[in-house]
């Protein structure tokens, strides 16, 4: 294989098994146990291009990538502490071109400001840990928007096909109520804990059509904040929206 051809590995890791919604995923840690299951020599190939990123990337950052038809998505992150931040992202076709690229990023003072940016954020924090929780009542919200709820409850109440599980949210500042479907209630609370982050409201939840009891709605909120980091649960929490 051309070793400067993206494409080419791209399109040799889309026709296997690890292929997702048209993507790959290969993260530093772990990519070993997902190239696995690959043929030897696909394997190797794949392995060795992580490993040459690996040889140009400092050990305290963290990468993945998303390989797709045209090429691959890099995504760098530094953590530190209760923090996390966005370090590095581009778009790559050739290996030479995504080698010169990291190797001209100054990794030491890219790690200077993002440990900055994260001691900013500690502080952030700590002032949002003497705020009181204001995690929003899903009752009170489901009353603001009673009008539009009628159509997304009637959407249920007469659908032909079953939906094992869906959530209607809007956004902290109101707008178009958006109704996700999920496979599963645990995929339901993953993602509330996602929206609750950026300030949406969840309006109702619905278990095979039938709608959930506020009571069950708030249950599951406390769940969701339980699986975040401390600076996103202090969002989520409304100890940042003040």
């Amino acid at each position: 294989m051309n070793k400067d051809d993206i494409r080419r590995l791209s399109m040799k890791l889309l026709a296997t098994g690890l292929a997702d919604d048209g993507q790959v995923y290969l993260p530093r840690e772990g990519y070993r146990k997902i190239t696995a299951s690959l043929p030897v020599a696909l394997q190797e190939q794949a392995n060795l291009f992580v490993e040459g990123v690996m040889a140009i990337i400092p050990n305290d950052f963290s990468f993945w990538f998303f390989f797709d038809s045209k090429g691959v998505n890099l995504d760098v992150e530094f953590a530190d502490g209760n923090t996390s931040a966005s370090a590095f992202h581009g778009y790559f076709t050739s290996r030479k071109s995504m080698s010169q690229k990291l190797r001209a990023l100054n990794w030491d003072e890219l790690r200077a400001e993002l440990i900055e940016r994260g001691g900013i954020m500690d502080e952030m924090v700590s002032k949002a840990q003497d705020r009181p929780v204001n995690i929003h009542s899903s009752k009170a919200a489901a009353q603001r928007y009673a009008a539009e709820l009628v159509e997304v409850f009637d959407t249920f109440k007469n659908a032909s096909k079953t939906v094992p599980f869906a959530m209607a949210f809007v956004g902290r500042d109101g707008g178009v109520i958006d109704v996700q479907d999920y496979p599963s209630r645990d995929a339901v609370v993953y993602d509330m804990a996602e929206v609750m982050t950026v300030g949406c409201q969840i309006l109702a939840v619905f278990e095979n059509n039938i709608a959930w009891s506020f009571e069950d709605i708030e249950t599951a909120k406390l769940e969701a904040v339980e699986q975040l980091g401390p600076i996103s649960r202090a969002k989520a929490e409304g100890r940042f929206f003040v």
